[in-house]
């Protein structure tokens, strides 16, 4: 794990965090090919809220609720238009905790 405290920000394993007047920036590249993620659905946006260091996991809240699959449907485009790269569900489709793999 790579983690790099700046003044302004700090940069974890592929997630560039920057602090702005008390509203807090992330801008997301991830380098990995497969990571894993912790979403919470009905959440008020959609956002990458931190990373969890015990699972080794990046926390994304969800607007959708979790039923008919419409979280897992929104965590993809959400993840697709952030990481400009195709994603999909490795595994984890009925679960909080989800492997994702990004394409070309």
């Amino acid at each position: 794990m790579v983690i790099l405290w700046l003044s302004y920000g700090y940069f974890i394993d592929g997630i560039y965090i920057i602090y702005r007047s008390g509203i807090t920036i992330y801008y997301m590249e991830i380098l990995a090919k497969k990571f894993k993620v912790i979403v919470s659905a009905n959440s008020k946006r959609n956002e990458i809220t931190s990373f969890d260091e015990a699972k080794n996991a990046y926390r994304v809240s969800i607007k959708a609720r979790a039923e008919d699959n419409k979280a897992n449907i929104e965590l993809m485009k959400f993840l697709s238009k952030t990481t400009k790269k195709k994603a999909r569900i490795v595994s984890g489709l009925r679960s909080r905790e989800k492997i994702i793999e990004l394409g070309d």
